[in-house]
């Protein structure tokens, strides 16, 4: 048996995920198409996305350490425009949300972009939602037998908070 396995084995390539993405300046891809060039720049011109991702020994990612020089030289180098990192601070003000309600950021403990949530309360009509086990906008997905337990209780607290904006 051992020798079949390692016959086909032989026979069969590596599935390579990164095949499916192009190179862009979000390390977590951006997909084919002309949708994933808009999101490059995109990332390149509004977002805050150098985080750094480091793969540990049990899961098949490898680790894709980015720094804000990687991302800058990426972006120069591919669209001619330099990150601006602090942009949507600078542009709205950090302080945006003492003048905000009715806003709910939800944020998976297994979202690469998590680091970059608001992870509290601003405030009682600004309020932050962590999804243990989640991956990101799992919430926002139709529910799912395999959902992790935090999946269900989210979205009842957003049902649940949205009424009560409405007045439901």
């Amino acid at each position: 048996m051992y020798n079949k396995l390692q016959t086909y084995s032989l026979a069969l390539s590596c599935f390579d995920y990164k095949t499916q993405f192009i190179e862009c300046a979000d390390i977590t891809g951006c997909g084919l198409g002309s949708d994933s060039l808009a999101w490059d720049f995109q990332s390149c011109t509004e977002m805050n996305l150098h985080d750094d991702s480091d793969s540990t020994t049990n899961d098949m990612f490898t680790s894709l350490p980015l720094t804000k020089q990687q991302v800058t030289s990426y972006c120069q180098r591919r669209w001619g425009v330099t990150p601006a990192f602090n942009q949507l601070s600078t542009f709205y003000g950090d302080n945006i949300w003492k003048t905000s309600s009715n806003i709910i950021f939800s944020n998976g403990n297994l979202d690469p972009w998590m680091g970059g949530g608001i992870l509290t309360d601003q405030s009682e009509k600004v309020i932050s939602l962590v999804l243990d086990g989640g991956a990101h906008h799992l919430d926002l997905r139709s529910p799912d037998p395999n959902d992790p337990p935090s999946a269900r209780q989210v979205r009842q607290i957003e049902v649940q908070t949205i009424r009560s904006w409405l007045d439901l």
